[in-house]
């Protein structure tokens, strides 16, 4: 068996854990509660415990497991190797990198969760191969990560791709940081709820089989069966949708946009009136013509990506 890297997610709610060959094969995988209020030592002890239980698991050799990638939801030092601060976990200045090392005695690595995402599809998904695109996160928010050259792109500030912030309409929708007008206020998953309730309430009805609390998943399931209301709501968000991303693709030229999270699963809902408005706008004046994709990693693409990380630290970086 060739080597293995661990990869670790972290996320508010689960913690997905995996180990992963140098060629992309997953050997073992589980997920764990987070638990913050127990702090982040026995988060460590746990996930420790948990990648040698997989490792028995999977009959490794002594010594196969060579490194271990950490992806958290938080801004990165990476002079220190730390997670600065986790605004969903209320945890600031975690040394997760020395820690996991630590622990398993193996090299470890500590990078952003949604850049992590990125690089999983790039390692393993839909972006393997391609040396330029841009992955966004489509959930509650949107999140964004960056491959350019066949490399994780950071930026100056080591937070680049916060595309779910980008400004598209001047003093419009508040958003969750604090600002007004951002892409994510009006195209995410939160989004398309808002709308659906506002639409609703001017009508003055409510699509009867929509369960309460209503979520982006009901209304895109509504809007398959044809209501007209989830169909507005739905439409409305591809249109920012497209917006935001005819603007990133402005800026940075990628040869593909990768989507994924709970709207890239609604599938032709929402991914071909996309594909059609970007290559609309784009035909129009414009000589970009970016491959629209869904990720092929799902909800594991962190894991992937974290895993993959490790092997890119300690045996990628010399090919």
């Amino acid at each position: 068996m060739s080597d293995v890297y661990a990869g670790v997610d972290i996320g508010g709610t689960n913690i997905k854990i995996g180990l992963i060959t140098g060629q992309r094969k997953l050997l073992a995988h589980t997920s764990l509660p987070t638990q913050p209020q127990a702090g982040v030592r026995q988060l460590v002890i746990r996930c420790a415990q948990a990648i040698g239980d997989l490792a028995a698991q999977a009959k490794l050799r002594r010594g196969a497991l060579r490194g271990v990638g950490i992806g958290a939801p938080g801004p990165v030092d990476l002079r220190k190797n730390t997670i600065i601060f986790m605004p969903n976990l209320g945890w600031r200045n975690v040394p997760f990198a020395r820690l996991f090392g630590r622990a398993l005695r193996i090299p470890a690595y500590a990078e952003n969760d949604a850049n992590l995402a990125a690089w999983g599809e790039a390692w393993a998904g839909a972006g393997r191969g391609t040396e330029h695109f841009i992955l966004l996160t489509l959930g509650t928010g949107i999140g964004g990560g960056m491959v350019l050259d066949g490399k994780l792109w950071r930026g100056g500030s080591v937070s680049a791709a916060e595309i779910g912030h980008l400004t598209l309409v001047a003093d419009g929708e508040p958003c969750g940081c604090g600002a007004k007008g951002c892409f994510e206020a009006y195209a995410s998953a939160t989004a398309l709820v808002k709308f659906y309730r506002r639409f609703s309430k001017r009508s003055g009805r409510r699509a009867p089989a929509l369960p309460e609390p209503v979520t982006a998943h009901a209304v895109c399931e509504a809007a398959k069966r044809g209501d007209a209301l989830a169909r507005a709501a739905v439409d409305h968000v591809v249109k920012f949708l497209a917006l935001g991303i005819t603007s990133a693709v402005k800026l940075i030229d990628p040869d593909k946009v990768i989507l994924v999270g709970g709207l890239a699963m609604a599938g032709d809902l929402i991914v071909r009136p996309l594909r059609e408005q970007v290559k609309a706008i784009f035909e129009a004046s414009f000589p970009f013509k970016p491959e629209i994709a869904v990720g092929r990693l799902g909800e594991r693409a962190g894991m992937y990506g974290a895993a993959g990380w490790a092997w890119w630290n300690t045996a990628g970086r010399r090919r």
